[in-house]
């Protein structure tokens, strides 16, 4: 029956079944990092609930307008991420009976993640104090949630005490960033990322303030915890011995400093690194002047 399979009901099925397909596909293509497939996805799937709904105020859609904001946020748009977050926002934040996610906890955690994003978009931006303003509400709106010990507050107290650091107000950044670590030891797993970070800041914080030998002690924490997280011949653990054959070429140790500079050098090599992430033939012309320059 040809009426039958283009009645409204039948097409508006055909829609949903393409919503829940595309949205699937969305997030296989965005957990690949294959970015612009994901956008085109989002944009489709928007277009389909858009029909379906027939408003845009609808959290079915504002969530797609958050999903284009993270896939932005990744390809480097700054200007357009923050938009879509605050087109999530201005949805998400409406009373719970007009398509809100109201005040209760689960509300309260939904719009964290996006204000959160929003913060560090400001801190891209330069706008610093506003960037702290955002980070310092969504610390309390998280702690409201969860308590004072969360894996997503550890991630929060890190993303201020980077602000800290980048503004020079080192005192406050180490003792921030020693409260991630405290805190990051009780819920997150030993191996997480956040620790490799922190304990990178902590040691350019040292070294800053020209305690090179406790520098060095930190970045040797740094780098045990880093070839577990990410693997020897990764770009972040070859910054981590760059930066600690550096301090020992500093402190005239220059043994340990030539042999640093070819473990540095010879991990370069061997990995094929992303060129936006680490230039490899700069990288390894460095290392190997260092080395020159320690014999």
């Amino acid at each position: 029956d040809v009426s039958s399979t283009n009645s409204p009901d039948a097409n508006a099925s055909r829609l949903h079944v393409q919503a829940i397909v595309l949205s699937n596909l969305g997030r296989f293509l965005f957990r690949f990092s294959r970015l612009t497939e994901a956008l085109a996805v989002c944009l489709t799937l928007s277009t389909i609930r858009k029909r379906l709904l027939g408003h845009s105020s609808h959290m079915a859609i504002a969530v797609i307008e958050y999903n284009i904001g993270l896939i932005k946020h990744k390809m480097g748009s700054s200007v357009e991420a923050k938009t879509h977050y605050e087109n999530f926002l201005a949805t998400a934040t409406l009373p719970i009976e007009t398509g809100g996610v109201g005040k209760g906890p689960e509300g309260r955690i939904i719009i964290a993640f996006a204000r959160h994003q929003i913060g560090l978009l400001l801190s891209i931006f330069g706008q610093k104090d506003e960037a702290m303003r955002t980070l310092s509400e969504v610390l309390a709106l998280r702690k409201s949630v969860y308590g004072n010990d969360h894996s997503e507050i550890s991630k929060t107290l890190f993303s201020i005490a980077q602000i800290q650091f980048e503004r020079g107000l080192h005192n406050q950044s180490l003792s921030t960033f020693n409260q991630v670590i405290l805190m990051a030891r009780k819920v997150l797993p030993p191996n997480h990322m956040i620790f490799v970070f922190s304990l990178s800041y902590v040691a350019q914080i040292y070294r800053a303030r020209g305690h090179t030998a406790e520098a060095i002690i930190i970045y040797e924490k740094c780098y045990a915890v880093a070839i577990k997280a990410f693997g020897h011949n990764h770009y972040v653990v070859i910054n981590i011995v760059n930066s600690m054959a550096q301090l020992r070429l500093s402190r005239g140790e220059y043994g340990q400093a030539a042999a640093a500079f070819g473990r540095a050098s010879g991990l370069v090599v061997q990995t094929i690194v992303n060129s936006s992430c680490l230039n490899q033939g700069s990288v390894i012309t460095r290392c190997k002047k260092k080395v020159a320059k320690c014999a």
